[in-house]
């Protein structure tokens, strides 16, 4: 019962918040009794939904739901299917965002607000509170063309809609993937053994050859900027870049 407590409260730590999933990942998957790894995360997730509806409300229990519960589950069960990490952490990327959206939406139904309205404002207090908090510490140390970038974007935080999907979707990515990792590194109980995955995949690992095409395509609109490509193209370029991040450490952990 005290491993189940785990989830709420990485959850509900700001500095935790992207390894959210890993404890309900590893109480799902860590077990080498699926039946029992299955019922071990549904009892956390009744509890760390609890929790974070007692603290943080509707919206806080729909969240924790989106952003722990569904890709821990995800991610178990895909592994368990022996798919590999690859899909696994592309399954569960995907059910991240829409259960996002449906968590976003059904807490502005249930609140009785426009979700647009709301979103807007909330996006841009913490926008502005950022900014103003950068520039207020060591401004000396700020490179001139970064600060002049903080000082237009805390005057005008809506200026960070156009970098917001790509933002998004890089954190959801990571959201995804630094659990994943973090279990095939840690191997308990057999993890790699029962999920079909070598004791050399993160050495050995690899972007797929397709990626280049998407990649190549950044390039060219960032190069010769041309709405709306140049506007995509800043926005896929960020998860491409932490994907080719982590085959980076792959190489040189090799």
């Amino acid at each position: 019962m005290a491993l189940c407590l785990l989830g709420p409260l990485f959850f509900l730590s700001y500095i935790f918040t992207i390894l959210s999933p890993l404890p309900l990942l590893y109480l799902h998957s860590g077990n080498p009794n699926a039946r029992q790894g299955r019922l071990w995360l549904l009892v956390a997730a009744i509890i760390g939904t609890g929790v974070s509806v007692a603290i943080k409300g509707l919206g806080g229990g729909l969240a924790f739901l989106a952003l722990s519960v569904i890709p821990s589950l995800v991610l178990g069960e895909v592994l368990k299917m022996r798919h590999g990490p690859v899909r696994a952490i592309g399954a569960a990327f995907l059910a991240t965002i829409a259960a996002t959206l449906i968590a976003a939406y059904t807490t502005a139904y249930v609140g009785g607000f426009e979700l647009g309205p709301k979103l807007r404002t909330t996006v841009e207090a913490q926008v502005k509170m950022v900014t103003d908090r950068l520039l207020s510490q060591n401004p000396s140390e700020i490179p001139t063309d970064t600060a002049e970038d903080l000082k237009s974007l805390a005057k005008d935080p809506a200026l960070i809609y156009a970098e917001l999907p790509g933002i998004v979707a890089t954190a959801l990515l990571l959201l995804c993937t630094l659990p994943c990792l973090a279990l095939i590194r840690w191997n308990p109980k057999g993890f790699l053994r029962r999920t079909g995955i070598s004791r050399d995949y993160l050495r050995k690992w690899r972007s797929p050859e397709w990626m280049v095409w998407p990649a190549l395509f950044c390039g060219v609109f960032l190069i010769f900027p041309m709405d709306p490509f140049s506007l995509v193209a800043n926005n896929l370029l960020k998860p491409i870049l932490l994907i080719y991040f982590f085959q980076g450490m792959s190489i040189l952990a090799y």
